[in-house]
């Protein structure tokens, strides 16, 4: 793996542990404070304190409970809502560094496909000069503006793929689940979370998946903490995925 796709994996792989984090955050709290209430309580024992009222044994006795059933998890669906929002966006970006940095990579090593590929492409001289007039290592970029090519969803990047770098993404339940993932941001970002006509269409035939199989028109888009692991485990899989096409047509031009 070129160091240039590490980079972009690493980067991604940190953005969507953040996103862990965020869904964890009450847990984090939990934990601090217990450590710390549990602390002082052993120091109050220390100093041969044992009057219950001055002790903090029914204070720890309630957080603890409350971090092992989870109790405030049901005021999470929002956050879950948002974490899903911050995992997608993270996810697109990544995908179009990866597409213009594959593009960049494989030209470096002179893929056959480009000097066979009819497909034309205008750049000014003012777009040159922007670049030193080298396409070197800057090609990737032009060529996702030129060509209006979008990373919103999976169609248009799958498309893109197959184009341009020779390769798309099997379509299974690992892809299907991020198709799902990338329509419930849309409606969450823009239909407050409802499942309208719109999002019901574009998951219509997203079959199978793992995630929300059985969500129905008007109901309202609620995910889980493990819904977004198992589509962050996807994204991950597919950019594994995508990286080793990569590698392998890089190493056959050696």
């Amino acid at each position: 793996m070129t160091d240039r796709l590490i980079k972009i994996k690493d980067g991604f792989l940190k953005n969507s542990d953040s996103v862990k984090e965020l869904m964890n955050f009450d847990r984090i709290i939990l934990d601090f404070c217990i450590i710390h209430i549990d602390n002082l309580n052993t120091k109050l024992k220390n100093l041969i304190i044992d009057n219950p009222y001055l002790l903090a044994e029914n204070t720890l006795q309630v957080l603890r409970g409350i971090r092992e059933n989870d109790s405030m998890r049901a005021q999470y669906e929002s956050i879950y809502n948002q974490c899903l929002v911050l995992l997608v966006s993270h996810y697109t970006v990544m995908m179009e560094d990866f597409f213009k940095s594959s593009i960049d990579l494989l030209i470096i090593e002179n893929k056959d496909n480009f000097t066979e590929m009819d497909d034309a492409i205008k750049i000014s001289l003012n777009e040159l000069k922007s670049v030193n007039f080298n396409l070197s290592g800057n090609f990737g970029d032009l060529l996702l503006k030129k060509k209006d090519i979008s990373f919103q969803d999976m169609q248009s990047m799958n498309r893109a793929f197959r184009q341009y770098l020779g390769f798309s993404l099997p379509l299974d339940s690992t892809l299907n689940n991020i198709i799902f993932a990338q329509a419930a941001r849309h409606s969450i970002v823009h239909s407050l979370a409802n499942a309208d006509d719109k999002f019901i269409n574009q998951i219509r035939n997203v079959i199978p998946r793992e995630i929300q199989p059985n969500i129905k028109r008007k109901d309202i888009i609620k995910m889980t903490s493990d819904e977004i692991i198992k589509i962050d485990e996807c994204m991950r899989q597919t950019l594994d995925y995508c990286i080793r096409q990569i590698d392998a047509q890089i190493e056959g031009c050696k």
